[in-house]
């Protein structure tokens, strides 16, 4: 489950998109399902998908429609378009939530990106991709390069990747107000068959983000005295500088013919004094000549807060955020998916239709305005071969 953090800032107004942008997104999402319908080369499809996502503070809407299409024998291109439509709550003064505060707001951001990926022979590739994110008040360009090799017959991968992200940060009800944040990314995974039933994967992820990292909208109580009253509120404040590292242990593992586990245990620390252990385990099952599969997963999560989370700030200190995600916690997730295949229908082959629902419970032992709560997200997806 990856939600745009962006998602619990406030925005007042829309703003209008830029041309270069709007021609962007109409282009990508023009090429995403025409030329797959065109027919040219095999090995073409077409995907659209519909996802929406709820807890206390945020409710998420996110169609999607994307496509991979061939030219030539070696290369393959996949343009994509998403976007969220989000309504949620103010993040001012530590609290937001859509419940009980009465300042609700509503946004729509835009995604679309193409992806191209080069491959002459079987056992190597390389690709680069391009994403443009638009908001009414933020803008995102990132660009990738990565590629992947394999050796001894196939029997280790070795893959890469690395990213730079330039994100512009406005607020709408103060056209003036502008900030910047770069964020370099790296990862390598080396993948291993270990059996004939079983593969083993390692992965290393390096972030540094450099700029503006604190959201314009969100303020922060400062109690001077010892009554429930708080003296004054201050914007919220967060370091210009962060490091991000992880580590992943993954595995995959066939048990029977129809059945197969996978899981994984990953490591995460930043230079914030946050770190964070992930375990996760999903259980597959496959029915009906494997035109039917069923998985069944479970994740479990716990993060200690960062250096200058408080739940009660008492003096005007020099980083402060209300923000519960930097505050200790732990989460629960247990999920469902379905995937359906139906072969051969008159206007392409292999229909796939997959349906999941997942939810999560929070524990916030550090969240002055909530111990706990949950969230709910529910995913469709519609795929189809173009012959």
């Amino acid at each position: 489950m990856q939600l745009s953090a962006r998602a619990f800032r406030r925005v007042r107004s829309p703003s209008a998109t830029n041309f270069p942008s709007a021609m962007f997104l109409v282009a990508t999402v023009a090429i995403g399902v025409v030329l797959p319908a065109c027919g040219a080369p095999a090995d073409n499809s077409m995907r659209a998908g519909y996802r929406y996502y709820s807890d206390a503070t945020v409710r998420l809407q996110s169609p999607r429609v994307d496509s991979t299409v061939a030219i030539g024998e070696a290369v393959r291109v996949s343009p994509y378009w998403t976007a969220d439509v989000i309504s949620a709550a103010t993040p001012t003064a530590n609290a937001p939530d859509a419940i009980t505060r009465a300042t609700e707001y509503s946004e729509v951001r835009h995604e679309s990106g193409v992806g191209i990926t080069w491959s002459s022979r079987a056992e190597s590739a390389l690709d680069g991709a391009y994403v443009l994110s638009v908001e009414p008040d933020y803008r995102s360009h990132t660009v990738g390069l990565g590629g992947s090799q394999e050796f001894f017959d196939r029997i280790t991968t070795l893959s890469g990747t690395a990213r730079l992200t330039h994100d512009e940060v406005g607020r709408s009800d103060i056209p003036v107000f502008s900030e910047s944040l770069n964020t370099y990314a790296a990862d390598v995974t080396l993948s291993q068959i270990v059996t004939a039933t079983a593969v083993l994967h390692l992965a290393y992820s390096l972030e540094r983000r450099a700029g503006f990292q604190s959201s314009p909208y969100r303020y922060v109580y400062v109690f001077e005295t010892p009554d429930a009253r708080p003296t004054y509120a201050l914007s919220e404040e967060l370091p210009e500088r962060r490091v991000r590292n992880a580590v992943e242990l993954g595995f995959a593992w066939s048990l029977h013919r129809n059945t197969f586990l996978q899981g994984g245990y990953r490591f995460y620390a930043d230079d914030w004094d946050l770190s964070s252990h992930t375990a996760r385990a999903e259980l597959w099952q496959v029915l009906a000549q494997d035109r039917l599969r069923l998985r069944v997963r479970l994740r479990g999560y716990t993060q200690t807060r960062s250096e200058f989370y408080s739940d009660r700030y008492t003096d005007a200190r020099s980083y402060r955020t209300g923000d519960y995600r930097f505050s200790a916690m732990a989460t629960l997730t247990g999920g469902l998916r379905l995937d359906l295949r139906v072969a051969e229908l008159p206007v392409g082959e292999d229909l796939a239709v997959t349906i999941a629902y997942d939810r999560t419970y929070f524990d916030l032992p550090d969240y002055a305005f909530r111990s706990s709560m949950t969230s709910d997200l529910l995913s469709v997806a519609i795929a189809m071969e173009i012959p």
